[in-house]
């Protein structure tokens, strides 16, 4: 291959040939030709890549035609399974977790293709409304809800809010609406009624003597008005004593209770004096 036809500035055959030309071409069996073979050679520019986002979300499922892609005016999208395969799939396939490549075309060139992630991830159910009562200021994304595993929680002001309630907005006393999402696939909102209740401080209670005798009943203890007592044998007991049970010398335990708060255990020494000569 040469670029002119006294044949002094030959090219190689590898030459990746980038504009068009005229070449002049001789072959060669132990000796080189005296003639040559003219060749009029026109590169046509390859179209460019097609626009499209790298990282695609469905929710339940979708096709290739789902996923938006712009094109040069007058071409076409071809999409592919793989960076190499020459087969086309169907604007009609059904997407899947997996890698896909597009490309565009004009009917003369075609672009280069370009990678897309795509993920498919189902819609969560929509959450059981349910009351709840908070002790003590709080924040929204210190909620603990029944979600599903894996899911974000969502809080919203009203069923129709545009943007999330900030995670680190407190919590006060009224109606949200929630909802819980993987990535972009959100349930519908439900709303969920929250009450916001300060935090109870440990009952006051004296020291307390019996004479002969005494129930947990008798014993005496002071907290905000509706509150009720409950009375434990230790610090960590997860069992309340019943009033009928019988006092015996020792240190006994009692917190308060009311809207669902429950306060700290305050430690109360109790002793028992025997009537016996």
């Amino acid at each position: 291959f040469y670029t002119d036809p006294g044949l002094t500035q030959e090219v190689s055959a590898s030459t990746v040939l980038q504009i068009s030309g005229v070449y002049f071409v001789t072959q060669t069996i132990n000796c080189e030709s005296d003639s040559f073979l003219i060749i009029d050679v026109t590169v046509i520019p390859r179209i460019e890549q097609p626009i499209v986002g790298s990282n695609q979300n469905f929710c339940n499922g979708g096709t290739l035609a789902d996923i938006p892609v712009t094109l040069l005016p007058g071409a076409t999208v071809i999409w592919y399974a793989d960076e190499t395969s020459a087969t086309i799939l169907p604007e009609t396939t059904v997407v899947t977790n997996n890698t896909y490549y597009v490309a565009q075309t004009d009917g003369v060139t075609t672009s280069i293709r370009v990678q897309v992630n795509v993920t498919v991830n189902p819609t969560p159910v929509d959450l059981v409304s349910q009351p709840i009562n908070l002790c003590g200021a709080t924040t929204f994304g210190n909620l603990v809800i029944n979600n599903l595993p894996g899911t974000t929680v969502k809080w919203y002001v009203s069923p129709t809010a545009t943007t999330p309630i900030d995670a680190n907005v407190p919590v006060s006393t009224g109606t949200y609406y929630v909802s819980q999402a993987f990535g972009v696939c959100e349930s519908q909102r439900v709303a969920y009624q929250l009450s916001q209740f300060d935090a109870l401080e440990r009952p006051l209670a004296p020291s307390q003597t019996f004479c002969g005798s005494g129930s947990v009943s008798d014993l005496v203890a002071e907290g905000v008005n509706g509150a009720q007592m409950l009375w434990y044998a230790s610090s960590t007991a997860v069992t309340t004593l019943s009033p009928a049970a019988v006092l015996s010398t020792g240190t006994y335990y009692v917190a308060q209770t009311i809207n669902g708060c429950t306060s700290d255990r305050r430690a109360v020494a109790v002793r028992v004096i025997s009537l016996a000569a």
